[in-house]
């Protein structure tokens, strides 16, 4: 009896360890969000729907505009009640450029938004970042530092 009752509560508590197991993959991390091996191999259109819904899991409104004629947006985000225009480069190896940018700052209008998120998973470059700062309080830059920290976030409860 002792070894029915131990092989019992051993394979309950084997399969509820899969299952909280399996539980936190599909509702945690499904989207492997916290891996940069992830960010960086997707192809573009993927890259743009896994920041739309990386969005979404933060708590905003989130939609990825068509993938041709975009007018140089490719997510529309609603933060803290701004229309955000965001803007997804995933550059391996380098950094975004200034007149991209620009092209961002300019595409915003296009959509009725207000503020802008550049995300280039290594960065922008130092021009770049020099007509970033003129428009601080409405322009941010996202790198795959903060895609993953975003990701974290999510994964240990907090809203953003």
């Amino acid at each position: 009896d002792f070894l029915n009752v131990l092989y019992g509560s051993f394979g309950v508590y084997t399969v509820l360890w899969i299952f909280l197991f399996n539980f936190r993959k599909v509702f945690g991390n499904s989207h492997g969000w916290l891996s940069e091996h992830f960010w960086r191999n997707l192809e573009p259109f993927q890259f743009e729907e896994e920041t739309a819904q990386l969005f979404r899991a933060m708590g905003h409104k989130a939609r990825v505009t068509p993938e041709r004629g975009d007018y140089g947006v490719d997510v529309i985000a609603v933060i803290n009640g701004t229309r955000t225009a965001i803007q997804c480069k995933r550059y391996n190896g380098h950094k975004v450029t200034c007149e991209e940018v620009r092209d961002l700052w300019g595409a915003k209008d296009y959509y009725n938004c207000k503020d802008v998120i550049m995300i280039g998973l290594d960065g922008v470059t130092t021009n770049a970042q020099r007509f970033i700062k003129r428009f601080e309080r409405n322009y941010k830059v996202m790198t795959l530092k903060d895609l993953i920290e975003c990701a974290e976030g999510i994964e240990y409860g907090n809203r953003y």
